[in-house]
């Protein structure tokens, strides 16, 4: 499963579909984890707060959706500004994700109307599948298990978000110096995505207030 994927499931009730975070936060989130799902794939790399084009990168990506990520930094190339992307990308993030994961059949798009008004919320199809990513997180958090690196980067990003307080919640406290013991292992251009994110979140917030 994507990155942005599995942190749209840590960050979204699993009955319900609605966000555990702010818009601000949950976005941001979630653009840190497309740009993550680029690096994985090393089509770019980040440093000093700057995004780098990889010249030797693989093919473009076949999926729809970081596909056309990739081929919006390759149009705005001069664009290079970390935060600026991750700012970009969080306007319709959430969408963005909700669509894949709907097109995969692990969404469902249910529409309400008020009155003259129409909306429309993506629901987990299987709220026991959605909720599976949780459910690995904390129970290797809660037997303090060695992680992938693709977990301990999740764990990085609800750190980032203020997800880490609702991935804890119910665990004990070693949980919680696991999770910060486990951060240092991701490389440093994703500890510097997730610096930024968290950086990027934090502003959002105060501008809020």
């Amino acid at each position: 499963m994507f990155l942005a994927d599995e942190f749209y499931q840590l960050a979204h009730d699993e009955k319900s579909g609605r966000s555990l975070l702010s818009g601000q936060a949950c976005g941001l989130g979630l653009s840190a984890a497309l740009l993550a799902e680029l690096m994985c794939r090393r089509h770019i790399t980040v440093g000093a707060d700057t995004i780098h084009l990889l010249t030797d990168a693989p093919a473009p990506p076949k999926d729809p959706l970081s596909h056309a990520v990739l081929f919006s930094m390759m149009a705005q190339h001069r664009l290079t500004s970390l935060r600026t992307w991750l700012m970009y990308l969080s306007l319709d993030a959430e969408m963005q994700v909700a669509e894949r994961l709907h097109a995969q059949k692990r969404l469902a798009k249910v529409y309400r109307r008020r009155g003259f008004r129409q909306t429309l919320r993506y629901e987990p199809v299987d709220s026991n599948e959605f909720y599976s990513t949780n459910v690995r997180l904390t129970a290797a958090l809660r037997r303090r298990d060695p992680l992938p690196f693709p977990d301990v980067f999740l764990l990085g990003l609800a750190t980032a978000t203020g997800l880490d307080l609702q991935l804890t919640r119910d665990l004990p406290s070693t949980a919680n110096e696991f999770l910060y013991h486990l951060l240092p292992q991701m490389g440093t251009p994703l500890r510097e995505l997730v610096s930024h994110t968290k950086a990027a979140v934090r502003e959002a917030v105060q501008s809020y207030v």
